[in-house]
């Protein structure tokens, strides 16, 4: 240990709720949390504090149970040189009040003193309201005892307006007062609720030497916190604009409140092993023969007369004990994955309890330079979705919720959208009822008659009609699954009418498009033709 910390006459400086010293709630010096690095499960948290000169050990109180003593670091501005740093467990039997200190507290106190003054003010207008009741019930006889009227300085008129407005505010103040106290009511519940659970702490002491006032950052690691991605996406029809917000649902259950932090939010797993496998020398050979044995099956002489091992101690009885069950994550990492490490910084100070409700925080807005086309699959669904295309904007997406909002109103969303997927981005925004889709009775029929060669045929035809209703044009695609052969043995053709635009759209097989500009109030007409051909009396399947 350095020499400074020897000192006896050392300094120091508690940091946090000092709870485990005797003193009083007003000499305790509480440490915030400045910033936040949230991690798919787990999160970095810096405390920083202002080091006075001369000061050589640092307390840092009342942290979490759950902080990795591996992840302890100190930081120290000009004039500090970090020393030892040591993480002792404290117990919540030993009576730190204090710690158990939460921002519903602070919320509380703030209530209270708020429900003080509004009862202040109904108390003042009841003397008004008082003195005016005197002056009604005061007649000639007793006008000796009570103010005369002509020396009141307003008329009657105002008297009258002043007696209204106090009534009128007395019924104002009930019922502030009754909101106050069911308000009240619920936060004492919650502060209830969580000091009955047993919560220990952790008190990290930081030595150092300071030769001049400077800062002094304590960063450390948690699980029980993280965040996930989400998306919305936003559409203006009449305009054809499209903005794609980036968002974050962000929670944390790890036994310390962050208020107003500032926070950052990163791709990193740091649980997730860094190191990549390596191979091991794979050895090959030739085993040596086994040992000759008599008739009875004995191994030879040699190693019957061979002194027998050493029979092993029994092993010792371990104590029954019950395997501790770790707090399941709050969000899952699986839309991390093949992911490059990121980080996205939020823009304002984020203030998150630890009671791991999740909170939505928003990240950045991207105006999209998209197209808007019109997609329908007839043989499915004789409907009509909006669908907007873009290219994929640089940067990361990981898989996340996608809301989808079209001209102010929700339309649905997609629970595991992929943006890394794909080279563009592909959105839906509902269903198009101002495009009619029907189709036409597909026709089929079989032959199996010699004329092929031994060889049965199986004809298809099917017929789509779609109508634009709108007042605009549209851009519109027809989607539609062809037959595709797996054996050389069974032959496709195919006749299209008109002639397709993408024989294997999205590079799906078989997958065929009709990309077709519609002007207003215009109808279009397609048609598929399909010959499936094969062996008579082979066995087939998909037609």
């Amino acid at each position: 240990m350095p020499q400074f910390h020897r000192i006896a006459s050392g300094l120091v400086l508690l940091l946090g709720w000092a709870g485990a010293l005797p003193a009083s709630a007003e000499s305790i010096t509480r440490s915030s949390v400045t910033s936040v690095v949230l991690y798919p499960g787990a999160a970095a948290v810096e405390r920083s504090a202002h080091v006075t000169p001369g000061t050589t050990e640092v307390v840092f109180s009342c942290l979490p149970e759950g902080l990795d003593a591996e992840s302890l670091r100190a930081e120290g501005g000009a004039g500090i040189t970090i020393g030892e740093i040591r993480a002792t467990s404290v117990s919540a039997s030993n009576g730190l009040v204090a710690c158990r200190h939460t921002a519903v507290d602070d919320r509380i106190r703030a209530m209270e003193d708020q429900r003080a003054s509004v009862a202040a003010e109904q108390e003042a207008n009841e003397i008004t309201a008082t003195f005016l009741k005197s002056i009604k019930g005061s007649g000639e006889e007793h006008s000796s005892g009570v103010t005369d009227l002509r020396n009141l300085p307003a008329s009657s008129d105002a008297l009258r307006r002043t007696a209204e407005a106090t009534l009128a505010k007395r019924q104002a103040f009930e019922r502030k007062l009754e909101d106050l106290d069911r308000e009240l009511e619920a936060l004492r519940d919650e502060r209830d609720k969580q000091n009955t659970k047993t919560q220990n702490y952790q008190n990290v002491t930081v030595a150092l030497r300071s030769d001049r006032a400077a800062d002094l950052r304590l960063i450390y690691q948690v699980n029980q916190a993280g965040w996930t991605p989400r998306y919305r996406a936003l559409l203006d029809t009449s305009t054809g604009r499209v903005t794609l917000e980036r968002e974050a649902q962000i929670a944390q259950s790890t036994g310390e409140s962050w208020e107003g932090v500032r926070m950052r939010l990163s791709t990193v797993q740091p649980r997730a092993n860094a190191t990549p496998p390596e191979p091991q020398t794979m050895r090959v050979g030739i085993l040596a023969p086994p040992a000759p044995r008599d008739a009875q099956g004995a191994v030879g002489s040699a190693r019957m007369y061979a002194a027998a091992p050493a029979a092993a101690a029994p092993a010792p009885v371990a104590a029954s004990v019950a395997p501790q069950k770790s707090a399941p994550p709050l969000f899952e990492a699986s839309a991390f994955v093949g992911v490059y490490a990121t980080e996205f910084v939020v823009a304002t100070p984020v203030t998150l309890p630890s009671d791991g409700q999740r909170l939505n925080v928003t990240l950045d807005r991207t105006p999209l330079a998209s197209t808007l086309k019109v997609r329908t699959t007839p043989s499915l669904a004789q409907v009509a979705y909006l669908i907007i295309e873009a290219e994929r904007q640089p940067g990361v997406w990981p898989r996340g919720a996608l809301s989808l909002v079209r001209d102010g109103s929700g339309v649905g969303s997609i629970a595991n959208w992929s943006p890394q997927d794909s080279e563009h981005f592909s959105i839906p925004f509902g269903r198009d009822d101002l495009v009619k889709v029907t189709l036409e009775p597909k026709t089929q029929f079989n032959s199996s008659s010699g004329v092929f060669g031994g060889r049965s045929e199986r004809r298809i035809a099917a017929a789509y009609n779609v109508e634009n209703l709108h007042a605009t044009p549209i851009a519109l695609e027809i989607l539609e699954a062809s037959p595709v052969s797996t054996d050389e043995q069974v032959e496709v053709k195919k006749t299209f009418s008109p002639p397709i635009t993408l024989e294997a759209w999205e590079d799906r097989p078989g997958v065929v498009a009709w990309q077709i500009p519609l002007g207003p109030k215009a109808k279009t007409h397609v048609e598929a033709q399909y010959a499936i051909t094969a062996p008579k009396d082979a066995r087939t399947f998909g037609y």
